[in-house]
C-alpha cells in the first residue's frame, strides 16, 4: 500500500517540478490546448444549429395529434421545388351519365321530372327578393 501513495507522490513532485523548470512551455501548450477546445465547442454549437430543421415559426417542430393521445413530431423539411400548384380554374373530372341524354323530353318525363312551384311559393319568393333588393337601396349613398 505504501507504495502505490509513494509512486502517486513521485509522480506528481515530478510533474511539479517540470512545471517550474518549464513554464513557457507548460504555459504555451495549455493556451493551445484551450484553443483547440474553444473551437471545437463553437463547431459543435454551429454544427448542431444548422442540423436542426425550422419551420416558419422559428424553431418549434410541428405535431400532429392523431387519436386525441398520440402526438407525432414532424422533423422533414419540404423542398419548395416538389410543390406545384394546379392549373387555374380548377376542371372537374368527366361526368358519367346514368341514362342517355335528349335534347327533348316527352310531356310525360315533364311531368314526372319537373314539378312547378306553387302560387304561394312564388309569393313568398318575391317578398323575400323584394326585402334584400330594399335593404341594399337603403344602403346605397
Amino acid at each position: 500500500m505504501n507504495t502505490i501513495k509513494e509512486k502517486i507522490k513521485n509522480f506528481f513532485s515530478k510533474i511539479k517540478t517540470f512545471v517550474s523548470d518549464n513554464k513557457k512551455i507548460v504555459i504555451l501548450i495549455s493556451s493551445v490546448i484551450v484553443v483547440i477546445l474553444l473551437l471545437l465547442i463553437f463547431l459543435l454549437i454551429a454544427l448542431s444549429k444548422n442540423n436542426k430543421p425550422e419551420t416558419a415559426r422559428g424553431r418549434v417542430k410541428p405535431t400532429i395529434q392523431t387519436n386525441n393521445s398520440d402526438t407525432i413530431t414532424v422533423n422533414k423539411k419540404v423542398n419548395p421545388n416538389d410543390l406545384w400548384l394546379l392549373d387555374e380554374p380548377i376542371q372537374l373530372p368527366p361526368i358519367q351519365f346514368s341514362r342517355e341524354q335528349r335534347q327533348i323530353w316527352k310531356p310525360a318525363e315533364v311531368d314526372y321530372w319537373y314539378e312547378a312551384p306553387s302560387e304561394e311559393a312564388m309569393k313568398i319568393l318575391r317578398e323575400k327578393n323584394k326585402k334584400i333588393i330594399n335593404d341594399l337601396l337603403e344602403e346605397a349613398p
